[in-house]
C-alpha cells in the first residue's frame, strides 16, 4: 500500500512494475499508454464490483394513484413490500401476492398509511409509495447490517 503524496517516487515505480508483471506488460516502471489503459480498466472493474446495484422506478408515470381493481407489475411490487413488512411488523396485515389491487391490499395500505400518519385513502399515491419504499428499504438495510454473516479476519 502506497500513501498518496503526489510524488512518483521509488515506491510508485515499484508498484507500477508489479502491476505490469501481473498483467503481462513489460516491467518498465513507466506508465505508458498500455499500462495506463490497463490501470483504467482495473479501476473501472473495481468500481463496478463496489457499486450498489441499479434501482428501478416501479411507480407508473402519469398516474396519480393506484386504486382498487388496478393490476400489473407495480401491484406485485406493492404486495411484496407489504407482505415483507408484515412479516417483521405484527401490526401490519399480511397480503396475498396476486398482482391485483384487491380489498385485502387496500386494507393493508390503509393500515400502513395510518401507521405512517399519511392520509388514509387506501390508494397508493406518490406520498404513500415513497413512504412504503422508504420503510421497505430501511428494513432491508438494517437486516443487512444485523444479519450479514461475519467473515473471519485473515491472519
Amino acid at each position: 500500500l502506497i500513501l498518496a503524496d503526489g510524488i512518483f517516487g521509488p515506491q510508485t515505480t515499484q508498484a507500477v512494475v508489479q502491476f505490469q508483471l501481473l498483467h503481462g506488460l513489460p516491467p518498465t516502471g513507466v506508465v505508458d499508454y498500455r499500462t495506463w489503459t490497463m490501470l483504467a480498466a482495473e479501476y473501472v472493474a473495481v468500481l463496478q464490483l463496489q457499486r450498489k446495484p441499479l434501482s428501478c422506478s416501479m411507480f407508473p408515470s402519469g398516474v396519480e394513484s393506484i386504486t382498487l381493481g388496478d393490476q400489473g407489475d407495480t401491484i406485485y411490487f406493492i404486495q411484496i413490500m407489504l407482505q415483507t413488512l408484515s412479516r417483521h411488523f405484527d401490526n401490519l396485515p399480511r397480503v396475498e401476492i396476486t398482482g391485483v389491487y384487491d380489498e385485502q391490499t387496500r386494507d393493508a395500505v390503509t393500515h400502513f398509511q395510518e401507521l405512517e400518519r399519511l392520509e388514509s385513502t387506501g390508494d397508493v399515491n406518490k406520498a404513500t409509495w415513497d413512504q412504503l419504499v422508504l420503510v421497505f428499504s430501511v428494513k432491508h438495510s438494517l437486516e443487512d447490517l444485523i444479519f450479514r454473516p461475519q467473515v473471519p479476519a485473515q491472519a
